[in-house]
């Protein structure tokens, strides 16, 4: 009887009629039942090490996560015990077994090393340091998570009585609701590791999804390439021509970095034709962008486009309990692993020295071995004192700010997810169903319909009453989707962002902030650098990562 070890240690062999298989005689082991055995084992494992499992650009997460699932399952049929009839000689005690056992062991020592290293410098104060994280939001707790970790003590210093950035949660009828709609993609791999490690994989809910345009009185499903070349009303030569064009983005163009300095309207009126840009994706990017459309980089297109590479249908997810639950689980962590959050610790001044950082908190000044400031990079130029500031880069970032109304309904508005409603003047240019993803019984039969109005920070729009925002939010509603009754909407809570997202322009990634500022013991984390990655939750978690390993380096 052949043994587990003996298993493993057995080479492969070449498909019979081929090599050396061919030859052998009949009852040559590789012509068992085990024989055959080890090609099947063989062919899987060169079938699932083909997956790629990199956090990249064009890497599926959801795909990634099946293939980890589907090499469970390989390994349960690869590592079985032989069954009674195999036939097969004994091998000697494979060496890939002792070297898993002495990589065991000496991981084993390693940890406890450490363990007695740590111990150690908690005792004699030195090699542990205490870090401000100055901003409650995802990347900042995620940043005090892995500083915790790590072994060091993050003290998070939140200005407002919420973590999470984005203030309170919405009470609806008992309910406790985000006043944004947070997607989670099927290519968020790093977000899905940092839930594995609260203990949220179990929380979200993946569901495939439609999208769609509304273009006056029409609306066009444009989940995949085809749809949206469909939608876009062209005659036969421009259909043809925007075809070509998202063949030569999608198929051709792999590798796109040097758009960086191209600007999207030059890009795109070359490969889909003027006529096309104009009359397609012009207003989409005005509405967008606003008056920053003609300095967007051609590789914010270039992306965008790349989501209809696969011609697959979209998939997002949604994570019960949603950004409040992220955020306290993560505040609990921090606390247990050593670390402080503090509430209504506004820091009004930061200085750096040699040897420390001294931030002051309601007037009394508190020093720390490092600082990591995970708030919109223009605020640390008004805080930051004479030997800081001689220090910063050019921190003039923009951002987008951005206006959501929330409407809690008792009908759904549709069979879509997603529409992109395509026009000028538009208060509101995305309208979401979040329970399309979400289950409306978990809310009692309720619908959450989120519109999203792009708009900065000055304009009139920002500015305008809740109750004016509210009113502009149903009549979009009546007019985009005139068979939805207003009557069923229970209530409107509308909120706004005024850093909502980084406006990419020209030339980013040669301007991109550094994760450390030089000569000083400063750290930046924020989605301003999250460039040329997506911005959302992932990236917060990524640039969390990145900042926590600078951040434990800086001695």
């Amino acid at each position: 009887m052949l043994s587990v070890g003996s298993i493993a240690s057995c080479p492969s062999e070449p498909a019979p009629g081929r090599g050396r298989a061919a030859s052998l005689p009949k009852e040559h082991p590789s012509r068992s039942p085990c024989g055959r055995y080890l090609r099947k084992r063989s062919r899987i494992r060169r079938q699932v090490r083909g997956e790629d499992f990199c956090n990249g650009e064009h890497v599926s997460g959801y795909d990634s996560l099946l293939a980890r699932l589907r090499w469970v399952r390989c390994c349960r049929w690869i590592w079985r015990a032989p069954r009674a009839g195999d036939r097969c000689i004994s091998y000697p005690p494979p060496r890939s077994i002792a070297l898993a056992s002495r990589l065991r062991e000496s991981s084993a020592r390693r940890g406890q090393l450490e363990q007695g290293r740590r111990a150690r410098c908690g005792a004699s104060g030195s090699g542990e340091m205490r870090i401000a994280i100055l901003g409650g939001g995802v990347a900042g707790l995620a940043c005090a998570h892995y500083l915790a970790k790590a072994g060091h003590t993050p003290v998070v210093l939140e200005a407002s009585g919420w973590v999470g950035r984005l203030g309170a949660p919405i009470e609806h009828g008992g309910l406790r609701l985000d006043g944004e709609a947070h997607l989670l993609r099927n290519t968020d791999t790093a977000l899905c590791g940092l839930l594995g490690e609260l203990g949220g994989l179990g929380r979200v809910s993946w569901r495939m999804t439609s999208s769609a345009v509304a273009v006056g009185d029409r609306h066009y499903p444009v989940s995949t390439a085809r749809e949206l070349i469909r939608c876009l009303g062209l005659n036969r030569v421009d259909r043809v021509r925007a075809a070509l064009g998202f063949a030569y983005a999608t198929k051709l163009k792999r590798y796109a970095l040097h758009l960086d300095t191209v600007p999207v309207s030059e890009w795109l009126a070359r490969i889909f034709g003027r006529h096309v840009y104009e009359t397609c994706w012009r207003p989409l990017l005005e509405s967008r962008f606003g008056e920053y459309v003609d300095e967007v980089p051609a590789y914010w297109a270039w992306r965008q486009l790349n989501g209809y590479q696969t011609g697959r249908r979209e998939v997002f997810g949604h994570l019960r309990g949603g950004a409040s639950w992220l955020a306290e689980r993560l505040r609990r962590k921090i606390e247990k692993g050593g670390g402080e959050v503090r509430l209504h610790a506004r820091a009004t001044a930061v200085e750096t020295t040699g040897t420390h950082v001294g931030v002051e908190i309601h007037g009394s000044e508190e020093r720390f071995d490092s600082a990591v400031f995970a708030q919109p990079p223009g605020d640390l130029a008004k805080i930051a004192r004479p030997r800081l500031a001689r220090e910063l880069p050019n921190l003039d970032v923009p951002y987008q700010g951005r206006v959501t109304a929330l409407l809690v309904s008792r009908r759904s508005l549709g069979s879509q997810y997603r529409t992109t409603l395509v026009g000028r003047g538009l208060a509101f240019q995305t309208v979401i169903e979040a329970t399309r993803v979400m289950s409306s019984e978990s809310l009692e039969g309720r619908h959450l319909i989120y519109l999203r109005g792009d708009c900065g920070p000055h304009t009139d729009t920002f500015n305008l009453p809740d109750d004016v925002l509210g009113k502009q939010a149903i009549d979009t509603i009546k007019c985009w989707f005139p068979a939805f009754d207003p009557a069923a909407i229970e209530g409107v809570y509308v909120t706004r962002d005024a850093h909502a997202e980084p406006i990419t322009l020209l030339g980013q990634l040669s301007r991109r902030l550094p994760t450390r500022i030089p000569n000083t013991r400063v750290l930046l984390c924020n989605s301003a650098q999250a460039y040329p990655r997506r911005v959302g939750w992932d990236a917060d978690v990524t640039l969390a990562r990145e900042t926590a390993a600078a951040a434990a380096a800086v001695l």
